[in-house]
């Protein structure tokens, strides 16, 4: 008991021990600050180097306890929200990194797959006699971005014949009605009435049609120049008596031209395949010749078809 009581009436001994309480007292304050001040959020963070329009699985990520002020932008905190989504189209997710949502002011890493722009190819339950088709618009094209999903829309051409004396005449008619539209999206490929935070422009409108109707309208495009598509809303009557937009042809007409073309096609590729024949034809006569044996032939290249105009002309 002595010898405690002469320990602890060592003024330096006291000294120490005042100065390590202190210091622990201090330490503790400090981390209570620290604890309190640092809040932690439980975030995704990616596990592997994720590409481009890729589904987000659980293999790709984990969750981590990260400082809340050390995170910054729309950081996806829910592990719900990554369920069927997809890294975006030029969303390239390096290992390491957070997931981010879309907002009107700043675009995430993560979308929904009806907003890829190749999300026509699964976005749709449709007949197996039924092709998906995406027509590139605009705000004018579009009527004013009045194409929308679920209505139903009228498909015409516009046909531009140049005469003998170069000048430059239209036909037109109705090809299809009432198709169903399947999507309008913007340039991103998302859904442009899926948002309500931005306004979107019409770039692409997607319908479904049938077997036959997409062979014209594929033929159609190739004729880009002498053949116009143009999109209405079932609602518009597009046809104006008087004007360019005179019905000068029916849908059976509009078919036919599109046939002679293709007509034409396939008989051009007839026609090369004979040139080929005639040019080794020839050559066989040149060496026969040459070998004293000299053999004629009359035969003639056939000429090119020309393309109908539709009415029998």
């Amino acid at each position: 008991m002595g010898s405690s009581k002469k320990f602890l009436g060592n003024k330096n001994v006291v000294t120490l021990l005042g100065m390590i309480v202190i210091v622990v007292v201090l330490y503790l304050f400090y981390q209570w600050r620290v604890d309190s001040a640092v809040q932690f959020r439980k975030v995704m963070m990616a596990t592997k180097n994720i590409d481009r329009m890729v589904e987000i699985d659980r293999s790709m990520y984990t969750t981590e306890e990260i400082p809340e002020k050390a995170l910054i932008g729309n950081v996806i905190y829910d592990e719900g929200q990554l369920a069927g989504k997809f890294s975006g189209v030029n969303s390239y997710i390096p290992i390491g990194s957070f997931f981010y949502y879309s907002s009107a002011n700043s675009v995430g890493n993560i979308v929904n797959k009806y907003d890829l722009p190749i999300a026509f190819l699964f976005e749709f339950d449709l007949d197996k006699d039924v092709i998906a088709y995406n027509y590139l618009v605009n705000n004018t094209t579009s009527y004013s971005n009045s194409l929308i999903p679920g209505n139903y829309m009228d498909i015409y051409l516009r046909i531009a014949k140049t005469s003998d004396t170069k000048e430059t005449k239209y036909t037109f008619g109705k090809l299809v009605e009432n198709v169903k539209i399947l999507a309008v999206k913007d340039g991103s490929g998302r859904n442009v009435f899926n948002s309500t935070n931005e306004r979107r422009s019409p770039s692409m409108v997607i319908f479904g049609v049938d077997t036959e109707t997409n062979k014209y309208l594929r033929t159609a495009e190739v004729l880009d120049g002498a053949v116009e598509i143009i999109v209405v809303p079932t609602n518009v009557n597009l046809i104006d008596e008087g004007t360019e937009y005179e019905a000068q042809m029916t849908t059976q007409e509009l078919k036919d031209y599109l046939d002679d073309f293709l007509d034409f096609k396939e008989d051009e590729e007839t026609v090369l395949e004979t040139e080929t024949e005639t040019v080794t034809q020839q050559t066989e006569t040149t060496t026969e010749a040459s070998s004293g044996t000299v053999t004629e032939t009359n035969e003639q290249v056939p000429q090119l078809p020309k393309i109908g105009n539709g009415t029998g002309e």
